[in-house]
């Protein structure tokens, strides 16, 4: 059976190293291998995982653009923070933009059922 392809960005990724730097307003190259290995691709997983949407998809909303540049900031300036061990407590903003797209109906919609890994798990009855 033909799929079509599924538009978006075709590298699979959401932002690019270029645009995060020009977020940042980051000139230099030093901080590119921190940005493109951990920052970056921690942004665009949380993004995925929270939306519950395929990065083929968020890549094309400018909006979760915006979230992931915006996680990326905040990853970025408490870098130091984390590396002695204190959490990173997210950004309530981040979240209320990429809330906007989040798939909701993904739990009645799939034959999988979606198990949220921070929730407790489902309560399953039994009619027999």
């Amino acid at each position: 059976m033909y799929e079509p392809p599924v538009p978006g960005s075709p590298d699979g990724q959401i932002v690019t190293l270029a645009l995060v730097k020009s977020y940042l307003k980051i000139e230099h190259t030093a901080e590119d291998v921190v940005l493109s290995t951990l920052i970056i691709p921690a942004a665009e997983a949380y993004a995925v995982w929270y939306t519950r949407r395929p990065i083929q998809v968020l890549a094309l909303l400018p909006t979760v653009k915006q979230a992931v540049c915006l996680s990326c900031g905040d990853q970025f300036l408490n870098r130091e923070a984390r590396s002695q061990g204190k959490p990173y407590e997210g950004n309530p903003t981040v979240d209320a933009m990429l809330w906007a797209v989040r798939d909701l109906c993904s739990y009645a919609c799939e034959e999988e059922v979606y198990i949220n890994p921070l929730l407790p798990p489902p309560l399953v009855r039994s009619y027999e």
